[in-house]
């Protein structure tokens, strides 16, 4: 029988040679300075051989970077997922996690790190975790998982619109109306709190990003776009707007949402 341990604590020390900030670099010997992606998929998948991926989830910069960051906290489970490396335990290890670090005051995640406005606590904009959130909240609709707190869910979304917190698109393509009408369509799906008020504020958002989307077009009608992935974004948010208000948008073909195909973007 072969001792496999010293082996197993040299791993864990070039994983930490390899990390910054949360993310990892794919070597230290080719001139590579900056984390990548392939470097941070190749760690998530040493960390889960490990048993040792919540140290992975814990580490992510949910302060100041909850949006960037979360694409490596949610995109870890699609990973393992779709490629079936996982198991149904383990599943339930990160829905559970999910479910204790969801934030009882905002119903985002992770609790402790969301913004107080009201007592100035440093952190990122609370439009930020609200979209990072948005990562996480596909994976949950993934599995069909209920939320914790989506009544405060529902007050989050409904504060940022209200407050004039929520950029809405008006002279260029972004994630910003998929990562807010997602999120609120999900969890409007999963109670009866402020109904009313609900139905109306996806109006009045699915009507504006309708109007934008029209003068877009006229505007550049030869004019192939330069950002596909801010387009992505616009495209997949047409997709979700057309499913609720398919009176409204007239067009030659039926839009799908990705989202139901499968969890990421």
């Amino acid at each position: 029988m072969v001792n496999i341990n010293s082996f197993i604590e040299k791993v864990k020390l070039a994983l930490a040679a390899h990390q910054e900030d949360g993310s990892f670099r794919y070597s230290r010997k080719l001139n590579q300075i900056d984390p990548d992606l392939y470097g941070t998929a190749d760690a998530a998948i040493i960390l889960y051989t490990l048993d040792e991926l919540v140290s992975f989830m814990n580490g992510l910069n949910w302060h100041t970077e909850p949006w960037s960051e979360s694409q490596k906290g949610s995109g870890i489970y699609a990973s393992l997922v779709l490629s079936d490396s996982v198991s149904e335990q383990w599943e339930e290890w990160y829905f559970n996690w999910l479910w204790e670090q969801e934030d009882p005051s905002t119903g985002l995640w992770k609790k402790g790190a969301i913004v107080d406005e009201e007592s100035g606590a440093r952190g990122a904009p609370l439009f930020h975790h609200l979209a990072g959130s948005f990562h996480y909240l596909f994976n949950v609709d993934y599995r069909k998982r209920r939320l914790r707190y989506p009544n405060k869910l529902v007050d989050t979304c409904l504060s940022l619109y209200q407050n004039g917190h929520l950029p809405l698109s008006t002279d260029r393509f972004s994630f910003y109306e998929i990562d807010w009408l997602y999120s609120f369509l999900s969890v409007i799906n999963q109670t009866e709190h402020r109904k009313s008020e609900c139905v109306s504020v996806v109006q009045a958002i699915s009507e504006q990003f309708l109007s934008f989307i029209a003068d877009m077009g006229e505007a550049s009608v030869e004019e192939a776009y330069d950002d596909l992935h801010t387009l992505c974004g616009a495209v997949c948010a047409l997709a979700l707007v057309q499913s609720v208000l398919p009176n409204q948008v007239e067009c030659d073909r039926k839009l799908l949402k990705v989202l139901d195909r499968r969890p990421f973007i």
